[in-house]
């Protein structure tokens, strides 16, 4: 990509710029006091972000709805996460049965919250990759897991629901649009939540915009990774440069969400997430250098 195409897409990025973020529920929250929770609001709303996507409500055998009244306190829409299940990342498909069981005993304790006016939505907290789904066999368990949890929540309230995806370029970028579209169509998800990949470094800067290209004809959102990985396993990240951000922002277009602003983007996050926060509420329109 050449300079001048950098900087149109950089003039035309927003000054807010990201529409929501994901909030990873731990049970150090619980020690929060209402000020703490009262500030990261205020960090928020000052990045423009009017969505909140709680990533689970449930980490593994932990239930961690007890925190929701914070969150919905929060005024925000709130979309509604489910179970985190540790072992699917390991174990993939043979992790269903475990998150299913648990899906089913966590819903009636969402049921209230889905009253509130400012619920407005559910995420499916599975991360569907283009690496493990592709053989028949494992795509017809991925389909049936996706089926069973949306026809499951719908029975508690009929909303959008929202599943998340990344790609770590095993797919070329109509492949995965395909395989997306198809997926989302077989088992009434409504919106695909596409993680960009840049921070983790599954994709590049370079090979991205097809990849956005590619997706247009599905249903989705972006989500911009605003971190830059340390170590997978267990995982680190610090907050990414802010150059670096304003290009992803620029070319995901819009107003994507952010993963994440709590952590990698607020001063009460990891040390560097501090300055990438100012950077982002000056609204600077500085080009970065081309490398």
């Amino acid at each position: 990509m050449t300079r001048r195409q950098w900087l149109a897409l950089m003039l035309a990025s927003p000054r807010a710029p990201f529409s929501g973020t994901f909030l990873q529920l731990t049970r150090g929250h619980r020690q929060w006091p209402e000020s703490r929770w009262r500030e990261l609001w205020g960090y928020l709303g000052a990045l423009g972000a009017g969505r909140l996507i709680v990533q689970w409500t449930q980490d593994g055998d932990e239930p961690l709805d007890d925190l929701l009244p914070q969150v919905f306190a929060s005024g925000l829409a709130i979309d509604l996460g489910l179970v985190h299940e540790p072992r699917y990342w390991t174990d993939g498909a043979a992790a269903f049965p475990a998150i299913e069981a648990r899906t089913r005993a966590l819903l009636p304790r969402l049921r209230p919250w889905t009253a509130r006016p400012n619920f407005k939505g559910w995420y499916i907290t599975t991360e569907v990759d283009d690496v493990r789904w592709q053989a028949p066999a494992a795509r017809a368990e991925l389909v049936r897991h996706l089926k069973a949890t949306v026809k499951a929540v719908r029975r508690v309230r009929r909303a959008p629901v929202a599943v998340s995806g990344f790609a770590n370029g095993a797919l070329k970028p109509e492949a995965l649009a395909e395989f997306w579209r198809r997926l989302l169509r077989e088992t009434g998800g409504q919106q695909l939540l596409f993680q960009d990949g840049i921070g983790a470094g599954k994709l590049t800067l370079d090979n991205l915009p097809a990849y956005y290209q590619a997706l247009r004809r599905v249903p989705h959102l972006a989500v911009v990774e605003i971190f830059e990985m340390v170590r997978e396993v267990p995982f680190e990240a610090t907050a990414a440069p802010l150059s670096r951000v304003l290009r992803q922002l620029a070319l995901a277009g819009g107003a994507p969400l952010a993963f994440s602003l709590p952590e990698y983007a607020t001063p009460a996050g990891v040390p560097s997430a501090g300055t990438l926060y100012q950077g982002l509420i000056s609204g600077s329109r500085a080009v970065p250098p081309l490398e």
